[in-house]
């Protein structure tokens, strides 16, 4: 595999990962899901490239799917520190 070329389940991941209605992003994920999974149906060095960039994709996914349908806030810091903030006297 050249390094020009592209992997045929990158463009479901892409397309979850560019989107922004939150009514399409679980078919997204499911889709990108869906294409890295077929991919490891056949033979794959997981030394190469292809592989180590399936890891990632596939923890990326995790993460778009945590943030978006457990309702956790993105920056955990800010939600915290204003709850916890006691009004002056």
């Amino acid at each position: 595999m050249n390094d020009g070329e592209t992997y045929p389940w990158l463009e479901a991941y892409e397309a979850a990962l560019m989107e922004v209605d939150r009514t399409k992003m679980h078919g997204r994920l499911l889709e990108a899901s869906a294409a890295i999974e077929q991919r490891l149906l056949r033979p794959i060095d997981v030394q190469s490239a292809e592989y180590k960039t399936i890891v990632t994709a596939e923890i990326t996914l995790l993460t778009l799917r945590s943030e978006w349908f457990t309702g956790r806030p993105k920056a955990r810091g800010a939600a915290t520190s204003s709850s916890q903030a006691s009004p002056d006297p």
